[in-house]
């Protein structure tokens, strides 16, 4: 049975560590599903370490923005990993 890991980021500094756990796993057989939010550099990060991503959800400046956009994410992220079967 290959073992299944899911792991999500948030900003560039998750980008560059989760990047990097990433690949390892994935060199040893894990089934790994990568999510990141749209924030800053992030995407640009993931894309330049070559690493398969999903998007999930974006940043936001107000509260309002915030709660409406991680609501989303939430929901967002719920069906991918019951596709993904963690």
């Amino acid at each position: 049975m290959i073992a299944k890991l899911w792991l999500d980021v948030l900003t560039p500094k998750q980008a560059m560590l989760f990047g990097s756990i990433y690949k390892e796993l994935v060199s040893q057989g894990y089934n790994v599903l990568l999510t990141a939010r749209d924030y800053d550099y992030t995407i640009a990060t993931l894309k330049q370490l070559n690493i398969d991503f999903i998007v999930a959800g974006r940043y936001s400046y107000d509260l309002k923005s915030k709660l409406i956009e991680e609501s989303k994410r939430i929901i967002f992220l719920l069906d991918i990993i019951e596709s993904f079967d963690v």
